[in-house]
């Protein structure tokens, strides 16, 4: 009985640092298409010989 707030600590702060790990990953992917999109525009992008 006393290994189960200890148990749920656990849990918690595993869900914790998942959903904070997925937001990172997900908020750099973003960042980085909206700034490739900004400073390199699709003229300049590999495959486009205009």
């Amino acid at each position: 009985m006393s290994y189960e707030p200890q148990r749920r600590m656990v849990i918690s702060t595993l869900w914790l640092q998942a959903s904070l790990l997925t937001f990172v990953v997900g908020f750099t992917g973003v960042a980085s298409c909206i700034l490739s999109a900004v400073f390199f525009p699709t003229e300049y992008m590999a495959g486009s010989s205009a």
